[in-house]
Protein backbone atom coordinates (compact mmCIF):
# COMPACT_ATOMS: atom_id res chain seq x y z
CA UNK A 1 0.00 0.00 0.00
CA UNK A 2 1.29 3.40 -0.94
CA UNK A 3 0.66 6.74 1.29
CA UNK A 4 0.75 10.15 0.27
CA UNK A 5 2.53 12.03 2.89
CA UNK A 6 0.05 14.51 4.80
CA UNK A 7 1.63 18.52 4.59
CA UNK A 8 -0.25 19.96 6.62
CA UNK A 9 0.79 18.61 9.77
CA UNK A 10 4.19 19.71 9.66
CA UNK A 11 5.62 20.53 13.29
CA UNK A 12 3.71 18.43 15.38
CA UNK A 13 6.62 18.25 18.27
CA UNK A 14 9.07 20.73 19.56
CA UNK A 15 11.66 18.98 21.47
CA UNK A 16 13.12 22.11 23.54
CA UNK A 17 14.95 22.88 26.44
CA UNK A 18 13.46 24.30 29.85
CA UNK A 19 13.61 27.56 30.40
CA UNK A 20 15.52 29.41 33.20
CA UNK A 21 14.38 33.12 32.65
CA UNK A 22 16.85 33.87 29.56
CA UNK A 23 16.04 30.59 27.62
CA UNK A 24 12.31 31.59 26.18
CA UNK A 25 13.74 33.57 24.13
CA UNK A 26 16.55 31.34 22.17
CA UNK A 27 13.47 28.46 22.33
CA UNK A 28 11.10 31.40 20.48
CA UNK A 29 13.32 31.97 17.90
CA UNK A 30 13.87 28.07 17.15
CA UNK A 31 10.30 27.53 16.64
CA UNK A 32 10.10 30.69 14.51
CA UNK A 33 12.85 29.02 12.12
CA UNK A 34 11.66 25.59 12.26
CA UNK A 35 8.52 26.44 11.43
CA UNK A 36 9.92 29.21 8.66
CA UNK A 37 11.90 26.12 7.14
CA UNK A 38 9.86 23.01 7.55
CA UNK A 39 5.94 24.51 7.00
CA UNK A 40 4.39 24.24 3.70
CA UNK A 41 2.91 27.60 4.19
CA UNK A 42 4.14 29.03 7.15
CA UNK A 43 2.62 32.52 8.32
CA UNK A 44 4.26 35.50 8.98
CA UNK A 45 6.02 36.26 11.75
CA UNK A 46 4.73 39.83 11.44
CA UNK A 47 2.08 42.36 13.51
CA UNK A 48 -0.91 40.61 12.68
CA UNK A 49 0.77 37.61 14.90
CA UNK A 50 2.64 39.65 17.32
CA UNK A 51 -0.81 40.36 18.22
CA UNK A 52 -2.25 37.05 18.04
CA UNK A 53 0.69 36.09 20.41
CA UNK A 54 0.13 38.61 22.80
CA UNK A 55 -3.68 37.60 23.05
CA UNK A 56 -3.32 34.00 23.18
CA UNK A 57 -0.55 34.35 26.12
CA UNK A 58 -2.97 36.57 28.73
CA UNK A 59 -5.63 34.39 27.79
CA UNK A 60 -3.91 31.09 28.91
CA UNK A 61 -2.68 33.19 32.22
CA UNK A 62 -5.87 35.20 33.00
CA UNK A 63 -8.94 33.80 31.02
CA UNK A 64 -11.13 35.09 33.33
CA UNK A 65 -9.22 38.36 34.01
CA UNK A 66 -9.02 38.73 37.54
CA UNK A 67 -5.16 39.53 38.20
CA UNK A 68 -4.36 41.79 35.94
CA UNK A 69 -5.52 45.59 36.09
CA UNK A 70 -6.56 48.13 33.34
CA UNK A 71 -3.00 49.68 34.42
CA UNK A 72 -1.28 46.09 33.95
CA UNK A 73 -2.49 45.31 30.18
CA UNK A 74 -1.76 49.03 29.28
CA UNK A 75 2.07 48.64 30.42
CA UNK A 76 1.48 45.17 28.36
CA UNK A 77 0.63 46.70 25.38
CA UNK A 78 3.32 48.48 24.32
CA UNK A 79 4.77 45.07 23.12
CA UNK A 80 1.07 43.23 21.75
CA UNK A 81 2.94 44.03 18.04
CA UNK A 82 6.72 43.85 18.72
CA UNK A 83 6.49 40.59 19.70
CA UNK A 84 7.78 39.67 16.23
CA UNK A 85 10.42 41.82 16.80
CA UNK A 86 11.33 40.22 20.10
CA UNK A 87 11.30 36.67 19.05
CA UNK A 88 13.72 37.73 16.28
CA UNK A 89 16.05 39.45 18.11
CA UNK A 90 15.87 37.35 21.02
CA UNK A 91 14.79 39.89 23.29
CA UNK A 92 12.75 39.43 26.33
CA UNK A 93 10.78 42.92 27.37
CA UNK A 94 7.83 41.37 27.26
CA UNK A 95 8.33 38.55 29.17
CA UNK A 96 10.19 40.13 31.63
CA UNK A 97 7.24 42.42 32.42
CA UNK A 98 4.91 40.01 32.09
CA UNK A 99 6.53 37.57 34.76
CA UNK A 100 7.04 40.53 37.17
CA UNK A 101 3.10 41.56 36.94
CA UNK A 102 1.72 38.19 37.23
CA UNK A 103 4.08 37.18 40.10
CA UNK A 104 3.58 40.31 41.89
CA UNK A 105 -0.64 39.93 40.81
CA UNK A 106 -0.61 36.81 41.73
CA UNK A 107 0.33 37.01 45.48
CA UNK A 108 -1.57 40.11 45.92
CA UNK A 109 -4.64 37.70 45.05
CA UNK A 110 -3.87 35.31 47.69
CA UNK A 111 -3.66 37.91 50.35
CA UNK A 112 -6.98 39.13 49.38
CA UNK A 113 -8.04 35.67 49.51
CA UNK A 114 -7.12 35.41 53.15
CA UNK A 115 -9.44 38.63 53.89
CA UNK A 116 -11.98 37.72 52.03
CA UNK A 117 -12.29 34.07 53.76
CA UNK A 118 -12.92 35.84 57.22
CA UNK A 119 -16.28 36.96 56.85
CA UNK A 120 -19.03 35.16 55.73
CA UNK A 121 -21.22 36.33 52.76
CA UNK A 122 -24.02 38.15 52.94
CA UNK A 123 -27.04 36.67 51.28
CA UNK A 124 -29.33 39.47 51.84
CA UNK A 125 -26.99 42.40 50.50
CA UNK A 126 -28.14 43.01 46.67
CA UNK A 127 -25.12 42.89 44.52
CA UNK A 128 -24.44 42.88 41.03
CA UNK A 129 -21.67 41.30 39.36
CA UNK A 130 -22.35 42.83 35.18
CA UNK A 131 -21.49 41.33 32.03
CA UNK A 132 -18.84 44.28 31.25
CA UNK A 133 -17.00 44.00 34.88
CA UNK A 134 -16.94 39.93 34.45
CA UNK A 135 -15.50 40.27 30.86
CA UNK A 136 -12.95 43.36 32.01
CA UNK A 137 -10.21 43.38 33.40
CA UNK A 138 -10.17 45.05 36.90
CA UNK A 139 -9.32 48.69 37.06
CA UNK A 140 -6.80 48.52 39.85
CA UNK A 141 -6.16 46.60 43.44
CA UNK A 142 -9.83 47.36 44.44
CA UNK A 143 -11.45 46.36 41.71
CA UNK A 144 -9.20 43.01 41.98
CA UNK A 145 -11.04 42.54 45.48
CA UNK A 146 -13.80 43.26 44.15
CA UNK A 147 -14.63 40.76 41.64
CA UNK A 148 -12.84 38.06 43.09
CA UNK A 149 -15.31 38.70 46.35
CA UNK A 150 -18.05 38.49 43.70
CA UNK A 151 -17.31 35.69 41.64
CA UNK A 152 -16.69 33.38 45.18
CA UNK A 153 -19.76 34.63 46.16
CA UNK A 154 -21.69 33.59 43.13
CA UNK A 155 -20.18 30.04 42.70
CA UNK A 156 -21.36 29.57 46.34
CA UNK A 157 -24.97 30.95 45.91
CA UNK A 158 -25.22 28.39 43.24
CA UNK A 159 -23.63 25.73 44.68
CA UNK A 160 -26.10 25.99 47.75
CA UNK A 161 -29.17 26.32 45.25
CA UNK A 162 -28.04 23.10 43.44
CA UNK A 163 -27.67 21.49 46.85
CA UNK A 164 -30.60 22.60 48.47
CA UNK A 165 -32.55 21.38 44.99
CA UNK A 166 -31.43 17.82 44.59
CA UNK A 167 -31.11 17.39 48.69
CA UNK A 168 -34.97 18.17 48.77
CA UNK A 169 -34.28 19.95 51.91
CA UNK A 170 -36.24 22.97 52.98
CA UNK A 171 -34.47 26.02 53.16
CA UNK A 172 -33.48 27.80 56.87
CA UNK A 173 -30.59 29.95 58.47
CA UNK A 174 -29.46 26.96 59.91
CA UNK A 175 -28.87 24.92 57.04
CA UNK A 176 -27.55 28.18 54.87
CA UNK A 177 -25.41 29.39 57.45
CA UNK A 178 -24.12 25.57 57.48
CA UNK A 179 -23.24 25.55 54.04
CA UNK A 180 -21.58 28.89 53.59
CA UNK A 181 -19.25 28.63 56.34
CA UNK A 182 -17.94 24.88 54.31
CA UNK A 183 -18.53 25.97 50.78
CA UNK A 184 -16.30 29.53 51.67
CA UNK A 185 -13.59 27.90 52.93
CA UNK A 186 -13.63 25.13 50.14
CA UNK A 187 -13.81 28.12 47.55
CA UNK A 188 -11.22 29.59 49.31
CA UNK A 189 -8.51 27.01 49.49
CA UNK A 190 -9.34 26.01 46.02
CA UNK A 191 -8.34 28.99 44.66
CA UNK A 192 -5.49 29.60 47.10
CA UNK A 193 -4.08 26.46 45.86
CA UNK A 194 -4.46 27.37 41.85
CA UNK A 195 -1.86 29.96 42.63
CA UNK A 196 0.45 28.22 44.76
CA UNK A 197 0.92 25.67 42.24
CA UNK A 198 1.76 28.17 39.77
CA UNK A 199 4.09 30.65 42.32
CA UNK A 200 6.04 27.17 43.94
CA UNK A 201 5.97 25.39 40.65
CA UNK A 202 8.92 22.91 40.63
CA UNK A 203 9.97 24.92 37.60
CA UNK A 204 9.77 28.34 38.58
CA UNK A 205 7.11 30.44 37.60
CA UNK A 206 9.57 32.02 34.85
CA UNK A 207 9.73 28.43 33.00
CA UNK A 208 6.11 27.81 33.53
CA UNK A 209 5.29 31.42 31.85
CA UNK A 210 7.98 30.32 29.26
CA UNK A 211 6.09 27.46 28.49
CA UNK A 212 2.84 29.22 28.12
CA UNK A 213 4.22 31.95 25.60
CA UNK A 214 6.16 28.79 23.80
CA UNK A 215 2.78 27.31 23.01
CA UNK A 216 0.67 30.02 22.49
CA UNK A 217 3.75 31.10 19.51
CA UNK A 218 3.41 27.30 17.91
CA UNK A 219 -0.02 27.53 18.36
CA UNK A 220 -0.44 30.77 16.30
CA UNK A 221 1.43 29.27 13.55
CA UNK A 222 -1.47 26.33 13.35
CA UNK A 223 -3.33 24.57 15.31
CA UNK A 224 -1.41 21.55 13.89
CA UNK A 225 1.77 23.28 15.74
CA UNK A 226 2.63 22.27 18.90
CA UNK A 227 5.37 22.93 21.45
CA UNK A 228 6.19 20.05 24.17
CA UNK A 229 8.12 20.89 27.26
CA UNK A 230 10.69 18.26 28.05
CA UNK A 231 8.22 16.23 30.49
CA UNK A 232 5.53 16.45 28.03
CA UNK A 233 7.47 15.12 25.04
CA UNK A 234 8.90 12.20 27.40
CA UNK A 235 5.39 11.53 28.51
CA UNK A 236 4.49 11.36 24.40
CA UNK A 237 7.41 9.24 23.38
CA UNK A 238 6.37 6.78 25.76
CA UNK A 239 2.50 6.56 24.90
CA UNK A 240 3.39 6.49 21.38
CA UNK A 241 5.81 3.41 21.73
CA UNK A 242 8.29 1.42 19.69
CA UNK A 243 5.37 1.01 16.65
CA UNK A 244 6.01 2.68 13.59
CA UNK A 245 3.23 5.21 12.39
CA UNK A 246 2.10 6.62 8.89
CA UNK A 247 0.12 9.28 7.90
CA UNK A 248 -1.57 10.17 5.30
CA UNK A 249 -4.56 8.63 2.23
CA UNK A 250 -3.66 4.88 1.96
CA UNK A 251 -4.10 4.57 -2.21
CA UNK A 252 -4.25 0.22 -2.05
CA UNK A 253 -6.16 -0.98 -5.23
CA UNK A 254 -9.60 -1.99 -3.87
CA UNK A 255 -12.45 -3.72 -6.28
CA UNK A 256 -15.20 -1.20 -7.03
CA UNK A 257 -19.12 -2.21 -7.00
CA UNK A 258 -21.25 -0.73 -9.49
CA UNK A 259 -24.80 -0.92 -8.40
Amino acid sequence: MRKLPLFFCIIHVLILTAQPSGKTQHDTYLISRMVEKFHVQPRPLDDEMSSAIFSRTLEALDDERIFFTQADIGQLSVYRYRLADEIRNRQFGFLQLLTSLYKQRLMQADTMLDHISIRPFNFSNREKLTLTEDSSYPADLAGMHSKIYKLLKFSIVHTMADYIVESGRPPSPKLEDSLESRLRKKAVLSVKRSIKRILQSPAGIENTIGIIYCQALAVCYDPHTAYFPPDENADFETALGNKPLSYGLPLAKTKMVIP
